[in-house]
This record gives structure tokens, C-alpha cells and sequence, in this order.
């Protein structure tokens, strides 16, 4: 599948603060093995492609 600009795809992900602190995750399992808040709803992030807002590397 080639991504093209106006795609949608699904991102599973783990995000962690610089000292390699996890604080959020698409993954259940994940979140479990490092103690991130279990009071959510664990699903990958939809982006589409070009469109506004996106994610920002820092």
C-alpha cells in the first residue's frame, strides 16, 4: 500500500518522556508492564495524511 497524501492510517505507538519514562500507549500489554494510567481506552491514533493537526517531532 503506498501512502499517499489524503490517506488514513493507523499508528500504534508508545510514548516516552526523555528518560525513557513511558506515559502513553496504544498497547494495553504495554501499559500494564509499565504502570501507565489503565483508566483509558488503549486503540492506535487515525491520521490523515497532509491534513492538520499532525504530529510534531520535538
Amino acid at each position: 500500500m503506498v501512502v499517499e497524501h489524503g490517506s488514513r492510517v493507523k499508528i500504534a505507538f508508545t510514548a516516552t518522556y526523555p528518560d525513557g519514562e513511558r506515559f502513553d500507549t496504544s498497547s494495553r500489554e504495554v501499559a500494564a508492564e509499565h504502570g501507565v494510567d489503565a483508566d483509558k481506552r488503549f486503540r492506535p491514533v487515525v491520521l490523515e495524511i497532509g491534513a492538520e493537526p499532525g504530529i510534531e517531532s520535538l
